[in-house]
């Protein structure tokens, strides 16, 4: 507003305008910047961020990033609702079966060390190519049945598996499927390490929970599918049948060709549509660029990520073990494993109405705590339950129903990997969650190992008491956190310095009479 402007108009109309009209000028054109801010707060950006065009299309990256999620769980509990049927088929017993699952879970001990690092060298775009890629080629591998007769790699007469894993089960490709299951559990842990890395790019602060949420209500949407899938490809045949290992054989393939298929257009899908958030939509405050190992240094010696861990580690384990051991648990009793695909089905509608509830109920980081607790009683819950139709023989409806209470507890996941990235700031998300899935995962597998191993023992249902007592020392050591929240602090501090800087730029200093 220099001396030099002209304000033309019906009430002002001169060269040097009156100091009256520069405030009224001021004033409307502050009024415009913070009509404009608000704006931009409607449309779920954070103060002092700018349109970016791509930023609309958030939703959409979420939905295909949900969608490569569900796909990759798919060959995780292919065998659990057939169990009697792949036994036949691969002359393989429940342990051998079991490695399957095992696998899924081993491979997070390395890829705690390798997500963060690829996923800030590649960004979460490329990432998720190499995952649906790795995805791909693993179902390719399984579906490989035509050369099952083929003993690979030579290794009958060195056979490094447990009973049951030699020369028989060579010529079944049951070693192509261990192989395949291996690159397909590769590419899951990339996608499941990155949640709250994608949440964190895309959303802001307010829209953050109810992204990760949705994202990691696929790990158990995805679960369910793998145990709901199988039984519809894949019927009892009577023993008395002569062909009936031929007709099982068939009908596994086909069910390897319908994962194969759903992957590569999962891979099409990721190639074609999936962006990356630019760098000036991110809502988070830009970090500090250091070394891995000084990022995982810096939380490591954090009280809060050990009981944040622990309390993860009890929680997946449990769910690890009880999705491995169930259709062994239901023989066990003398029901037919099929009625997983039931649980499974009860679990996926809880599940959906679980996370839509605490979408609603959860804005603030603040929340997670108390999520968390929530989300480990009615695991407990569900899990004694579970114990009581089995222990009493009740109706297999009962056990459906006490199945699907567990659904209830699947934003435990989500909360876990959220809070964990809140009070590790200022590591990177995908770091922190690769660390909290590997520590969880390993003793996924013990847990796997033993809850197998109490059933074959007599112990029955009484493994599920087990459960029930771990998850409830899990909602337990919470109690111990500290508070802080440290992301969100980072972010409301950086907000209110982009507002206190935009305040100093549109306050405008009035001329004096002088001029």
């Amino acid at each position: 507003f220099g001396s030099s402007l002209e304000i033309r108009g019906p009430k002002y109309n001169a060269r040097i305008p009156s100091q009256q009209s520069l405030r009224h000028a001021a004033g409307s054109m502050h009024l415009s910047i913070v009509r404009c801010c608000r704006w931009q707060r409607s449309c779920c950006f954070q103060p002092g961020e700018f349109d970016d065009r791509v930023s609309c299309w958030r939703w959409l990256m979420l939905a295909i990033f949900s969608w490569n999620i569900c796909v990759s769980y798919l060959p995780y509990y292919t065998f659990v609702p057939i169990l009697s049927q792949a036994m036949e088929v691969y002359d393989v017993d429940e342990q051998d079966l079991n490695l399957l699952c095992i696998v899924y879970a081993l491979v997070y001990v390395p890829g705690a060390f390798l997500t963060g690092p690829m996923v800030g060298f590649l960004g979460c775009r490329w990432t998720f190519n190499v995952a649906t890629l790795l995805i791909t080629l693993g179902c390719a591998l399984r579906h490989g049945q035509r050369h099952r007769d083929l003993e690979l790699f030579a290794l009958t007469d060195h056979c490094w598996f447990p009973t049951g894993v030699c020369a028989s089960s060579m010529r079944t490709s049951f070693i192509a499927i261990l192989f395949g299951q291996t690159l397909c559990a590769c590419g899951h842990l990339l996608l499941v390490n990155s949640t709250s890395e994608m949440a964190a790019e895309w959303f802001p602060a307010h829209e953050r929970p109810a992204a990760a949420m949705v994202s990691n209500l696929m790990n158990f949407i995805g679960g369910s599918l793998s145990f709901m899938l199988p039984p519809f490809f894949v019927t009892e045949v009577k023993e008395s049948s002569g062909n009936a290992r031929t007709v099982s054989q068939q009908q596994i393939e086909s069910l390897m060709f319908f994962q194969f298929v759903v992957s590569a257009l999962s891979l099409v899908l990721t190639l074609t549509f999936f962006r990356s958030a630019s760098l000036g939509r991110r809502s988070r405050p830009t970090k500090q660029s250091v070394s891995f190992f000084q990022e995982v240094r810096g939380f490591l010696w954090s009280g809060d990520f050990w009981i944040v861990n622990v309390q993860f580690m009890l929680y997946v384990a449990v769910c690890h073990a009880f999705d491995a051991v169930e259709g062994s648990l239901l023989e066990h009793y003398d029901i037919s494993p099929s009625l997983t695909s039931w649980t499974a089905l009860a679990v996926s509608v809880t599940a959906i109405l679980s996370t839509l509830v605490e979408s609603w109920l959860i804005t603030d980081a603040s929340s997670y705590k108390a999520a968390l607790v929530a989300a480990n009683s009615f695991m407990c819950v569900s899990l004694v339950t579970a114990y009581m139709s089995l222990r009493y023989h009740c109706h297999q409806c009962f056990f459906v129903f006490a199945v699907g209470i567990m659904g209830l507890a699947t934003p435990g996941w989500g909360c876990s990997c959220e809070l964990g990235s809140e009070v590790c700031h200022p590591a990177r998300e995908a770091t922190v969650t690769s660390f909290l899935e590997a520590f969880s995962n390993l003793l996924g597998v013990v847990s796997i190992l033993l809850a197998q191993a109490g059933i074959n023992r007599g112990l029955g249902a009484a493994v599920l008491l087990i459960m029930a007592l771990a998850n409830f020392a899990g909602g337990v050591a919470l109690v111990g956190l500290s508070g802080q929240l440290r992301r969100r602090d980072s972010e409301v501090h950086h907000c209110l310095a982009k507002d206190k800087h935009l305040a100093v730029v549109t306050d405008v200093e009035l001329p004096s009479r002088k001029h």
